[in-house]
């Protein structure tokens, strides 16, 4: 789906041509947040299906200043300015982590200490009712910023652990 998309874009209609590859974006306040809290918040905040399945993700403080870089916009006072180059640019952080770990610091998140595994099946037969795909937690993608890194892109959040806290604070 992603590379139809992308090839439906038409850098001919555009005064910049790079597409982002946006990862799961992390806010306090983004859907995506509540809705992997919620159920460790419940007990159920174990690793999903083998919890060896690679999550890329970006904090959104980072995606905006890759976005506002890819828009060819003037960085926030005391960031340096970064030029990216036309094409695809895989917009997540540079430590993707796989389920287990991202599980571990949602319970951290939401102080609760243990959670029970969630099996696939048992992922796949309540995605009806969770009106969710299975596959968004149970793929694996490890998706790295290459592009991010040759341009010289610093980010705030590389790692998981700093992205929780700041979501915490």
């Amino acid at each position: 789906m992603v590379r139809d998309w992308e090839a439906a874009f038409d850098p001919s209609a555009a005064a910049r041509a790079t597409v982002l590859r946006t990862a799961v974006v992390l806010d306090r306040d983004a859907a995506v947040l509540s809705r992997l809290t919620g159920p460790a918040r419940l007990g159920a905040g174990g690793h999903l299906g083998t919890g060896e399945q690679w999550f890329s993700w970006i904090h959104a403080a980072d995606w905006l200043r890759i976005a506002r870089a890819a828009l060819g916009l003037v960085p926030s006072a005391g960031e340096a300015a970064v030029e990216l180059p036309d094409g695809v640019v895989n917009a997540t952080s540079p430590q993707p982590v796989q389920n287990r770990e991202l599980m571990a610091h949602i319970r951290e998140f939401v102080g609760v200490p243990v959670g029970i595994p969630a099996p696939a099946g048992l992922l796949r037969a309540a995605a009806g009712v969770l009106r969710t795909n299975p596959d968004l937690a149970l793929d694996s993608v490890r998706a790295v910023p290459g592009v991010l890194k040759d341009a010289g892109f610093e980010f705030r959040y590389p790692q998981l652990a700093a992205a929780f806290r700041e979501m915490a604070a």
